[in-house]
């Protein structure tokens, strides 16, 4: 005897891709929620280990470059460090030296001076290094040495690289290649008539080594931890058929 037996499945498949849906759009909700936390914790941590002097400059450098998204087809969310020119973020989450962008040294503003008053201080506009512009002076004595031995030698030559001319700014500033207090040199103000009557404003480094201090990627995976399991499951079962 044959018995034919008719199942009917619909009900079982339009309930299966229910559930597919139902996890697919879980799944985005958390990894979405994950990003965020991520980005507001970093955020948090940045004003702990810096003096945030643009904190609106800062929080947009924290940048989320994709959501999760169903419909879009992404089953991943990005977040990172905005690419922005000079931007330095990134070197502190590994630890590394910061070089002049230009040239052989950067010029960086002594901290309680009159170009950065505090260590929370922007730069005072009257003394950027841009705001003074400096214009070439005279020879340095080790300029004229150099261009004295020679002559002596019959060289014609007279062409000097541009550290061994005293350079003039605004508000009675000026360039030193090289003091014992600036030994790659530095710009100085003149606050008196005496020989001596000057201060050291902006101190001319080669390089500068950062610290590891951002951990960025153990504050996404801690957030990862934290937050996506909970999410996920809520947003699962709110949805369950």
């Amino acid at each position: 005897m044959q018995i034919n037996v008719t199942l009917d499945t619909s009900a079982l498949d339009k309930l299966a891709k229910r559930y597919d849906k139902n996890l697919a759009y879980s799944t985005a909700q958390a990894l979405n929620a994950t990003v965020l936390e991520a980005q507001k914790r970093i955020r948090a941590h940045m004003r702990q280990v810096f003096h945030v002097r643009r904190a609106d400059f800062i929080d947009r450098s924290i940048k989320v470059f994709a959501f999760a998204s169903v419909g879009q087809d992404r089953v991943y969310a990005e977040i990172g460090i905005d690419q922005k020119p000079r931007l330095l973020l990134s070197v502190y989450e590994t630890g590394g030296q910061r070089v002049p962008f230009k040239g052989k040294s950067m010029a960086v503003p002594l901290t309680g001076g009159v170009a950065r008053p505090s260590a929370s201080a922007s730069v005072n506009p009257s003394y950027t290094f841009q705001a003074l512009h400096f214009q070439r002076g005279p020879i340095t004595q080790q300029g004229r040495r150099i261009l004295a031995a020679r002559s002596a030698k019959g060289i014609r030559k007279q062409k000097l690289a541009g550290h061994y001319y005293v350079w003039k700014g605004a508000n009675r500033t000026f360039i030193l290649p090289a003091t014992k207090r600036a030994p790659y040199g530095g710009v100085f103000q003149r606050v008196g008539p005496g020989r001596d009557d000057l201060r050291l404003i902006y101190s001319f480094r080669r390089a500068m080594q950062l610290r590891k201090v951002l951990e960025f990627v153990d504050i996404t995976q801690q957030a990862y931890n934290d937050v996506f399991r909970e999410v996920f499951f809520q947003k699962f079962y709110r949805l369950a058929p």
